[in-house]
C-alpha cells in the first residue's frame, strides 16, 4: 500500500512538471518579435553604390528592407529607422519610386504597438528624379530634442535640394511640418552646431545647426561667376529657418569663347577640362596635396606625401558653374565621396568634398579649397625662366609709378592697380598667375567698362617694361592678343 502511494505521488509530480512546461510554450507568448525602442545610427544608402557594394550588403540590413508594406507600383530606393514621433518605438521612413512617376516619393511609417505593424501616415512628393544623388537622413537640427527628417539631392534642372521636416502632434494625431526648403544651383551645406542666441549653454538642446547656401549671382555679365553665400538660421519664434547673413563672393571673368569649350552642356567636355593633375593652393607656398582626374579610366586619385587613395568615378551631374561628382573608394567599397566642383578660372577650380556618413555636416576637410591645374609645360619649365618672370613682376611692383604714353601713369601696389589719364582714374585689383610655366598678371577693374582687364605677360627691353595682353585657351596655351603697353619709369620732378 505504501509502495503504491509512492508511485502515485511520483506520477503526480511528473504530471505537474509536464503541465508547467507545456503551459509556458502554449500560453506564454514569445515577445521576441515585439519591436522595442533602440538607438539607430541612420545610414543614407543610395543607388550610387556599385553592383559589388550591393552584393556585399547583408540581406538582413534594416536600411535596405522596408518594414512598411510596399504597394504594387513601388520600388524601394532608401530606408532609415528612428523614433520619429517620440513614443519609444522605432518608426521607419522610406523613399520609393512609383510607376509613371519620375520623382522619388517619401513615405512615413509609424509603428503601431497595438497592431505590431508599421502604418503609412504621410506621403511626400519630392522633385528629385536623380536617385543616384538622393540622400535621406535624420538629426536634431533645431536643438529641441526632436528628430528632424532631412533629404537632399538634385532636380531635373541640376539644382541642389535640401528640405527638412518635423512631426508635430494635432487633435487628429500627427502632421508633417516643413521647417526649411532650399533650392540652389550651388552647394547646400549644414554647418557645425551653434548655441542659440549666441550664448553657450551646457544643454544639448540649446544647439542649432545653421545651413549655408552657395548660389551664383545672376548679373548682366554672364561670364563672371560671382557667388552669394547665404546663411539660414533657426528661429524659435517663427518655428522655421529664416534667412540670416548674406555675403557676396566676387568671381572671375572668363572669356565667353573659352568658357563655351568647357561648358558646352556635355559631361565629356567638362571632364576633359578636369583631366590631369591639380594642386591645392597653399597659403604657405608649400603644396603637398594633389588630385588627379582620369575620366577615361573613371578614376580620381588623392595624393598626399607618400599616400594615395583611388576612387572610382561613378556619376556626374553638370551644374551652371561646375559639376557634381559621386565616387566610391576602390579599397573600401562602402566609403562614398561627393565632389562639388566650381569653375574659378581657366586654370583654377574650387572643390568641396563630402564623405557620405549619413548626413553632410560642413567642416572643411583637408582637401577643400582652390586647385590650380598643373600643366606639363609648367612642370618642364626651367628654373631660370621662372626666376626671370618673378623678377620682372617684382620690378613692376617695386617702381611706385610707371609712365604710359606721355602724360598717363600706372602703378601696381599690394594687389591694387591705379591708372590715371587726365581727369580719368581707373582702379582695380591684380594677382599673379602661373599658366603653362609662364608668370602672368591678371587684372580686373572695379568699373564695368575699363581700359585694363584680363591676362598680361611682362617683358623687358632696355629700360622699358611691356605688358602684353594674352589669351589663355582651355588647354593652357598662351597667345598674344592686343597691343603691347609700354611702361617707362616715371621720374618725379620737384
Amino acid at each position: 500500500m505504501k509502495r503504491n502511494i509512492t508511485i502515485l505521488l511520483f506520477f503526480l509530480i511528473a504530471a505537474i512538471l509536464l503541465f508547467l512546461f507545456l503551459g509556458k510554450e502554449v500560453f506564454i507568448k514569445d515577445d521576441a518579435s515585439a519591436v522595442r525602442a533602440r538607438t539607430v545610427i541612420p545610414v543614407a544608402n543610395t543607388e550610387e553604390q556599385t553592383a559589388s557594394i550591393r552584393q556585399s550588403s547583408s540581406s538582413d540590413d534594416l536600411s535596405l528592407t522596408s518594414l512598411i508594406p510596399l504597394l504594387v507600383d513601388e520600388i524601394l530606393i532608401n530606408a532609415i529607422s528612428f523614433d520619429f514621433n517620440s513614443d519609444g518605438y522605432e518608426d521607419q521612413i522610406i523613399a520609393v519610386k512609383k510607376a509613371n512617376n519620375p520623382h522619388l516619393v517619401i513615405v512615413t511609417g509609424l509603428y503601431n504597438p497595438n497592431r505590431m505593424t508599421y502604418e503609412r501616415f504621410f506621403q511626400y512628393q519630392t522633385k528629385i528624379s536623380q536617385s543616384k544623388t538622393f540622400s535621406l537622413s535624420v538629426m536634431d537640427l533645431t536643438g529641441s530634442q526632436t528628430n528632424n527628417l532631412i533629404y537632399t539631392g538634385f532636380t531635373d534642372l541640376n539644382e541642389s535640394v535640401l528640405e527638412a521636416f518635423t512631426l508635430t502632434p494635432n487633435p487628429a494625431g500627427y502632421e508633417l511640418t516643413q521647417i526649411i526648403s532650399l533650392y540652389s544651383e550651388g552647394t547646400i551645406l549644414i554647418q557645425q552646431a551653434q548655441p542659440k542666441g549666441g550664448v553657450l549653454y551646457e544643454q544639448a538642446e540649446a544647439l542649432t545647426y545653421p545651413i549655408m547656401v552657395y548660389s551664383t549671382e545672376i548679373t548682366a555679365d554672364k561670364d563672371t561667376f560671382d557667388q552669394l553665400q547665404t546663411i539660414y538660421v533657426w528661429s524659435d519664434l517663427e518655428q522655421a529657418y529664416i534667412k540670416g547673413t548674406e555675403t557676396r563672393v566676387p568671381g572671375k571673368k572668363i572669356e565667353a569663347k573659352e568658357l563655351s569649350k568647357i561648358q558646352d552642356g556635355t559631361i565629356e567636355s567638362f571632364a576633359g577640362f578636369l583631366n590631369g593633375l591639380w594642386a591645392l593652393s597653399a597659403h604657405n607656398g608649400l603644396t603637398t596635396q594633389y588630385l588627379f582626374f582620369d575620366y577615361t579610366a573613371k578614376e580620381i586619385i588623392f595624393s598626399q606625401e607618400n599616400t594615395q587613395e583611388v576612387y572610382s568615378w561613378v556619376n556626374s551631374t553638370l551644374r551652371r558653374n561646375g559639376v557634381y561628382l559621386s565616387t566610391v573608394n576602390t579599397s573600401i567599397s562602402n566609403l562614398t565621396r561627393y565632389f562639388d566642383i566650381s569653375l574659378v578660372s581657366l586654370d583654377e577650380v574650387k572643390i568641396k568634398i563630402n564623405d557620405d556618413v549619413g548626413m553632410v555636416i560642413n567642416s572643411d576637410t583637408l582637401w577643400d579649397g582652390i586647385y590650380k591645374k598643373v600643366q606639363q609645360k609648367n612642370i618642364q619649365s626651367s628654373t631660370a625662366d621662372a626666376s626671370k618672370d618673378k623678377a620682372l613682376l617684382a620690378e613692376l611692383e617695386n617702381n611706385k609709378i610707371w609712365k604710359v604714353m606721355e602724360t598717363d601713369t600706372l602703378s601696381f601696389t599690394k594687389g591694387v592697380y591705379s591708372f590715371s589719364s587726365g581727369s580719368v582714374v581707373e582702379t582695380g585689383i591684380y594677382s599673379a598667375k602661373t599658366v603653362s610655366g609662364k608668370h602672368l598678371i591678371q587684372i580686373r577693374s572695379d568699373a564695368q567698362t575699363s581700359l585694363f582687364g584680363g591676362f598680361y605677360s611682362i617683358e623687358k627691353k632696355e629700360e622699358f617694361l611691356y605688358l602684353q595682353p594674352v589669351r589663355i585657351t582651355a588647354d593652357g596655351i598662351i597667345s598674344s592678343s592686343g597691343t603691347k603697353i609700354e611702361l617707362a619709369k616715371h621720374i618725379e620732378t620737384n
